[in-house]
């Protein structure tokens, strides 16, 4: 077949085979891509939500696969983040423009002030967990066994340690498994494999010196029927630590105690999940106004709001303060004077560029923002935008955001073009634009309504000669008490039955739901009640149980139980309603 032949495989689906004591030549290759694509677009105009998009979708996604396998140099991630941020800021006559916020601040989440864009070694880290959470969940495929057989043949893989001249694979996975292990928490089952000082409360860790050494084992703490041995807890432990152990669901002592993923509302390792722990850990003293509830509000806000990426960009800088007005300019030394280019009365800024100059000001008399705006003469920016998101409509807020936009437009062109600028004109110039950028998109009307129609749904019976259940709970968190209610009705809407329990402790709101579901599966078994069609107002615990996966969270113990229960119960029928309609609520 006149196939080639070879003595040394350089390459093998796409990944380096052979590492040195060097490793970045390996990828110089993934170098190279990125390149390639970086200065092709460098040449063309694009406005800041292309650039994103193109960050994003096609830079970000070329080194994913090996960054599954191996640990990338840092200085291969270093050399990628660096031209991703030259190209967002953009060069000008072969010179890379300024670059007015750093890297890391762009790489935080949209909601806390950030861009969104990927962080690449804490990626990397999390990508490389994602291989150890398969190795530790699947011990079947025959990779695992290998690395079984070489690293760690008489321990577990969370124990096993780098070993003797190991692998770069092996290296690399090692890495990952760090940042797993400091996510795992055990499950408990019977509580007979898992030490007190195991990572078995979520976000909370048990000392030596809080407990006596005949309390070895979670199972010590366990009562036969699998109930928790309150007088015990409330002996041994502070009252946080009790209220934090008492607000796990119940433990199931027919199943072992297994690990989960905490960050996951399923219990499975998420690469998306194990990136926001391993960013947190670099990025763990970083305080910031931005985590404010408000701020975080508004910055989510800001990015659903239905005007084009570029005007959301555009405010976005204007938020962070990173708008290039002479006055800003000047401060970042750029410039040898912060006066306003355009009537050279007073520093150029913000404020002065979009609303102070005289230009600007004929822009805004005769709109619906020149009250608010005769007002904030001292204020900050983003206070402004803050006030004119309070005081006006979605619409009107829009329309603000897109004049303001407009403005800037109207400064530049009358200082780099020398285009004598209709400031009157600006406002109708904005409706026009967004009134022609909201008829270009999809129509979404139907969809609305759609969505809406839950709110007109009531209360249905049973068919005739057929039971109805219907579960809801409530949290006192002034008592430290969970409970919960059900109702049986039949199809004339007759209660047949109904029952109220509770429990000391504060359960999750979805497993409280899913406790009283059980309590009341339980209650109507014991009562000889035949239930036909089952109701409760949680979508997530019906998605839960309409899975197929398990959720390996201690909610999952909940979720078990009930297809336990299930199995006896005549065909039953799980419906979703609000919380409004469920007669138990009240």
């Amino acid at each position: 077949m006149q196939i080639p032949m070879t003595n040394h495989l350089d390459k093998y689906l796409g990944l380096p085979q052979c590492f040195g004591r060097s490793k970045s030549s390996s990828f110089n290759s993934l170098k190279d891509r990125i390149w390639s694509y970086l200065s092709k677009w460098n040449g063309k105009l694009l406005s800041k939500g292309g650039k994103e998009i193109l960050l994003k979708a096609v830079i970000q996604a070329i080194p994913s696969y090996a960054m599954s396998v191996f640990k990338l140099p840092d200085s291969f991630c270093n050399f990628v983040e660096k031209e991703m941020a030259n190209f967002w800021w953009g060069i000008a006559d072969g010179k890379h423009k300024l670059h007015w916020k750093s890297w890391k601040s762009l790489c935080n989440s949209k909601s806390i002030g950030g861009l969104g864009f990927r962080s690449l070694k804490p990626f990397n880290q999390a990508m490389l967990a994602k291989q150890a959470w398969r190795i530790h969940t699947n011990q079947s495929p025959l990779l695992t066994q290998l690395f079984k057989a070489k690293y760690f043949p008489r321990t577990s893989f969370l124990d096993s340690s780098l070993g003797h001249y190991p692998s770069y694979v092996w290296r690399s996975i090692h890495w990952g498994k760090s940042l797993l292990k400091s996510g795992l928490c055990k499950r408990i089952g019977n509580g007979a494999n898992t030490s007190i000082f195991d990572p078995w409360i979520p976000n909370h860790r048990i000392f030596p010196s809080q407990v006596p050494p005949s309390l070895t084992h979670v199972s010590t703490l366990l009562l036969p029927n699998g109930d928790w041995n309150i007088p015990l807890l409330r002996a041994y432990f502070q009252q946080d630590t009790v209220n934090d152990i008492l607000s796990l669901p119940p433990p199931d002592p027919s199943k072992p105690d297994t690990y989960f993923w905490q960050h996951s509302t399923s219990g499975h390792y998420s690469v998306r999940t194990g990136y926001h722990v391993a960013k947190q850990a670099i990025n763990r003293v970083q305080p910031s106004s931005s985590n404010t509830e408000t701020l975080t509000r508004w910055w989510k806000s800001l990015w659903r709001l239905p005007i084009p990426p570029k005007i959301r960009h555009f405010a976005y800088r204007l938020a962070q303060h990173t708008l290039p007005t002479t006055n800003n300019l000047y401060n970042r030394h750029c410039i040898s004077s912060p006066i306003c280019p355009r009537c050279s009365l007073c520093f150029e800024s913000v404020q002065h560029a979009l609303f102070e100059c005289q230009e600007m000001k004929k822009a805004w008399s005769g709109t619906i923002f020149i009250s608010i705006i005769k007002t904030t003469k001292h204020m900050n920016i983003f206070d402004i935008l803050l006030l004119m998101q309070f005081n006006f409509s979605k619409d009107e807020f829009n329309l603000f955001l897109c004049m303001l936009w407009k403005c800037w437009n109207a400064r530049n062109a009358s200082v780099f073009r020398n285009q004598v600028s209709r400031p009157e004109t600006i406002e109708q110039e904005a409706q026009e634009y967004l009134a022609f950028y909201q008829a270009a998109q999809d129509k979404r009307g139907n969809h609305s309504q759609s969505t809406s129609n839950r709110d007109l749904l009531v209360w249905e019976p049973p068919p005739v000669g057929f039971l109805k259940l219907n579960t809801d709970a409530a949290i006192s968190s002034h008592q430290n008490r969970t409970g919960g209610g059900a109702l049986v009705c039949d199809h004339t809407g007759k209660i047949i039955a109904a029952t109220a329990f509770n429990r000391i402790g504060l359960l999750h709101p979805q497993a409280a739901e899913g406790w009283a579901l059980l309590e009341a599966l339980k209650w109507c078994q014991d009562k000889g009640i035949n239930i036909n069609h089952v109701e409760v107002d949680c979508k997530n615990l019906l998605t839960e149980l309409q899975t197929s996966n398990e959720n390996l969270t201690s909610f999952g113990n909940i979720i078990n139980a009930i297809r336990r229960y299930v199995i006896f119960v005549p065909p039953l029928v799980t419906l979703h309603h609000t919380g409004d309609e469920n007669l138990t609520d009240s």
